[in-house]
């Protein structure tokens, strides 16, 4: 049976401390929220744990934003936070899963075989009574050895050309107001609307109101309201592949296989110009 991506404080508490248990701040803020995601780390942490920057551990060569990076740059970025691939890594944000469920699936794109998520995140940490510290973390780096990222993420090519396949589902994790063209994106000058057929899933329905996951049968209930069968494959996608991954941490807890995830999302798509786009 594959191990349960999430992590109950209480679980993670009693893992505490061991030295083959790696703890890995993952806080990121969207582009409009006016908050330095490394200043918050600094300012309160679980201790030992160090910072999983999106940002920096990504494709440098990219316009676009976070992108996944090469295995050699995994390797070696998680190698300097003093990971081993044979480690236990439990990740946690302070954001509701953004973007510990993106870095989860990063671990899990590169083989990493054991990898967590806290659910409920630092807040539900402090409640469990865990310990926080503001001092800097000592880092031993290491050699990291992942193995190559597969299928686990689909680029914006091979999803233009399967947009009508009756066999995928693609789900849009973002607000119904940006889905419908309605809001503004985040970042600025770039167009609303979605990727045509693709469902709206917003990220927040997959949470109760204190930031834990809903359960298994929750998430199947939401899948069955968008009349998304098991038979089919799932394609996530968001502003920019961060909040599109919570939902593969919410629907993992159904299903292992046939999970994948639009790394560039809306942000590369409406960029395009050889994208179709919807609206309303």
């Amino acid at each position: 049976m594959a191990e349960n991506p999430l992590i109950s404080a209480d679980e993670a508490l009693s893992l505490f401390g061991k030295p083959d248990v790696k703890f890995a701040d993952a806080t990121w803020y969207m582009p409009n929220v006016p908050s330095n995601a490394y200043d918050a780390y600094r300012e309160d942490h679980i201790p030992g744990s160090v910072y999983f920057d999106i940002d920096a551990i990504a494709e440098s060569g990219s316009d676009l934003p976070h992108m996944f990076p090469s295995l050699d740059t995994f390797s070696e970025r998680v190698g300097n936070l003093g990971i081993s691939e044979t480690d236990c890594v439990v990740v946690y944000d302070r954001s509701k899963f953004v973007a510990s469920a993106r870095a989860w699936w990063m671990f899990r794109s590169f083989g990493h075989q054991s990898v967590r998520v806290l659910d409920g995140g630092l807040s539900a940490w402090k409640r469990a009574g865990g310990l926080i510290d503001d001092q800097p973390t000592q880092v031993n780096h290491t050699t990291y050895t992942g193995s190559p990222a597969g299928d686990s993420i689909i680029l914006r090519e091979e999803l233009a050309v399967n947009l009508h396949d009756q066999s995928m589902a693609l789900l849009d994790a973002r607000s119904y107001g940006r889905f419908s063209g309605n809001e503004p994106e985040p970042r600025p000058g770039l167009q609303g609307g979605h990727i045509p057929g693709s469902l709206n899933m917003y990220y927040g329905d997959v949470m109760d109101s204190d930031g834990f996951m809903k359960s298994s049968d929750e998430i199947a209930d939401l899948l069955r309201s968008l009349s998304v069968s098991s038979d089919k494959a799932i394609v996530t996608t968001c502003g920019s592949g961060v909040t599109a991954a919570i939902l593969l941490l919410a629907i993992h807890q159904l299903r292992q296989d046939d999970l994948r995830l639009y790394d560039g999302s809306w942000t590369e798509w409406a960029l395009h110009p050889d994208s179709p786009i919807e609206s309303g």
